[in-house]
């Protein structure tokens, strides 16, 4: 999903976001992880919304999925939820060393 050079600091936002997630998943404090995964997701959402108006639905819905299933307990809904915004943004996953 291209959104256009103008908005690339809102995209820079989203990737400091989830820069401070994986830090915090690192440091084992999954809470604040998880705070900056949704943070993350609704930067997304409103970039996207603006953007590509067409898209905004499925992503605001998905960002929704994730905060009821992370205030539910439900890791696997989070997950699928988180997986499915990353896969309609395009990006991509680099693995830890």
């Amino acid at each position: 999903m291209l959104v256009g050079p103008s908005y690339a600091a809102g995209v820079d936002a989203v990737a400091e976001q989830l820069r401070e997630a994986l830090a915090a998943r690192d440091r084992g404090d999954v809470r604040a992880g998880t705070i900056q995964i949704a943070r993350a997701m609704h930067q997304l959402v409103t970039l996207v919304t603006e953007a590509l108006p067409a898209e905004g639905p499925l992503m605001r819905a998905m960002a929704e999925r994730f905060d009821q299933a992370v205030r539910h307990g439900a890791l696997g809904d989070a997950k699928a939820a988180a997986e499915v915004m990353r896969e309609q943004s395009d990006s991509t996953i680099i693995p830890r060393k």
